[in-house]
């Protein structure tokens, strides 16, 4: 409860995100979603857009967008939606901030 909303919000997603994208199988060995990496996701009180964000599975990153809904308090995700796109070339990944 430290966290900022906003901050609090975006990791209740993430996790959510990890979650979601292991039980699709479409990506073997998901690890991390970062939810700002083309573009800063927005938050509305109760719901974070990210449409520039990233997964890494395995040695590799993609490309990302997802919606999720959270009940008022930040910390309980209520629906989650989310599209995998195109890996990220490896010349790509310093300039995006990944690694």
């Amino acid at each position: 409860m430290k966290l900022s909303p906003e901050e609090r919000a975006q990791q209740a997603c993430v996790a959510r995100g990890i979650d979601a994208i292991r039980r699709d199988k479409r990506l073997k060995g998901v690890d991390r979603v970062m939810p700002d990496t083309f573009r800063r996701a927005q938050f509305d009180g109760t719901a974070v857009s990210a449409k520039g964000a990233a997964v890494r599975a395995g040695k590799g990153w993609y490309a990302l967008s997802f919606d999720c809904k959270l009940a008022d308090d930040q910390l309980k995700v209520t629906a989650f939606s989310y599209q995998i796109g195109d890996e990220i070339p490896p010349d790509r990944w310093e300039d995006v901030g990944l690694w």
